[in-house]
């Protein structure tokens, strides 16, 4: 067995694994209940991903690709422009919690009506 990947929490090792799997190589998650610990869990090395040592190679391509893949989508999700300025300082506004437990306290309901919006900092300019 080799280990390919060292990593904080569990889960993230098991997105890993169950991706692996699906392009058959087995893996297995070695200390998988350390990522319960996050005081020691550095201390010996995070939850280890380990696979056999003739896919080493293969399940190293595979992902490097996968995280290449994820790192593009979550840029493109990420790079939200104002139309009008084209500036890259936007917000997304949704409702508060405080404010939807106000419209509970004191309509009895809660406000459903409220639509998420996109704010320009720079302009002001608002969109959806």
């Amino acid at each position: 067995m080799k280990t390919i990947g060292n990593f904080t929490h569990t889960f993230e090792a098991e997105l890993a694994k169950g991706y692996l799997e699906t392009q058959g190589i087995t893996a297995y998650v070695k200390d998988e209940f350390m990522g319960q610990f996050l005081i020691y869990n550095n201390a010996i090395g995070g939850v280890c991903l380990q696979v056999m040592e003739e896919d080493y190679e293969e399940a190293l391509r595979i992902l490097k690709e996968y995280s290449e893949d994820v790192s593009a989508e979550a840029n493109r999700l990420v790079d939200v422009t104002c139309p009008k300025c084209h500036s890259e300082k936007v917000d997304y506004k949704t409702i508060t919690l405080t404010w939807w437990i106000f419209t509970v306290f004191f309509l009895g309901i809660p406000f459903m009506f409220y639509r998420p919006f996109y704010r320009c900092k720079i302009c002001r300019h608002k969109w959806e």
